[in-house]
């Protein structure tokens, strides 16, 4: 799928990269294409995607942990929204040239439960923050294919299919 007008805006404000509410929503419809579950939304992403802009700490890595909590834990989707949170932490860390590193993908994919299932929105975006900080890799400078970057592709596929 590439990145159109149809498909979405990447944003870029004070060299940080965000994404429009038509690009999560867009990775959304992926995952429910792959692994299957309920269409519709609960909830609006437009706050989500504002309210990204105006985060106190505007590290790339709590931007992330920020777009993985308020997905998580906020349901805004009917179905996937563990699944839908990470990819697009992964799809953020991504468009700002940073990945993630996942050795264990069943801790990983426990953690991202843990996330959903926490008291409160503060929580959860405190225990994303640790798992952002526990899986990030350094930034990526592009370059040509790599079994090392099949490695992590595969990573994220199979977090995909446990959550």
């Amino acid at each position: 799928m590439s990145l159109t007008k149809d498909y979405g805006t990447y944003i870029v404000k004070d060299g940080i990269t965000y994404m429009d509410e038509k690009i999560i929503e867009g990775l959304h419809m992926c995952t429910l294409e792959v692994y299957g579950g309920l269409k519709g939304k609960n909830r609006t992403l437009g706050s989500i995607c504002h309210d990204a802009f105006y985060q106190e700490d505007k590290t790339i890595e709590n931007l992330a942990a920020y777009y993985l909590s308020r997905i998580v834990k906020g349901h805004p989707f009917s179905d996937g929204n563990k699944r839908t949170g990470f990819l697009t932490s992964v799809a953020f860390l991504g468009a700002n040239r940073m990945s993630y590193k996942i050795a264990d993908e069943e801790l990983a994919a426990a953690e991202i439960a843990t996330i959903a299932a926490a008291r409160n929105m503060d929580q959860a975006y405190e225990y994303s923050k640790l798992f952002v900080e526990g899986h990030i890799d350094n930034p990526m400078y592009g370059g040509p294919y790599t079994e090392e970057k099949n490695e992590f592709t595969d990573s994220v596929e199979y977090i995909l299919s446990g959550i």
